[in-house]
This record gives structure tokens, C-alpha cells and sequence, in this order.
């Protein structure tokens, strides 16, 4: 279990995530009110 862990946490810092997204407005406000306010 842990190799397979340890695996993905490999391929996850090592592999590129793709273009930048910026978040909209209305997703920051949506977890705002959930309690869980985007880390900026």
C-alpha cells in the first residue's frame, strides 16, 4: 500500500499540472460561504 502511495506522490510533484486556471469570483464567494475560504 505504501509503494503505490509513494508512487503517486512521486508522479504528482514530478509531472506538470497544466496551464494556470485563475478561480472565478463567484467560485472564491461559493466556498466563502461553505466555510472554506480559497488559501490566496
Amino acid at each position: 500500500a505504501l509503494k503505490a502511495w509513494f508512487g503517486g506522490f512521486k508522479e504528482g510533484w514530478t509531472s506538470s499540472a497544466g496551464p494556470r486556471r485563475p478561480m472565478r469570483w463567484r467560485t472564491v464567494w461559493r466556498l466563502t460561504r461553505l466555510g472554506r475560504p480559497p488559501v490566496i
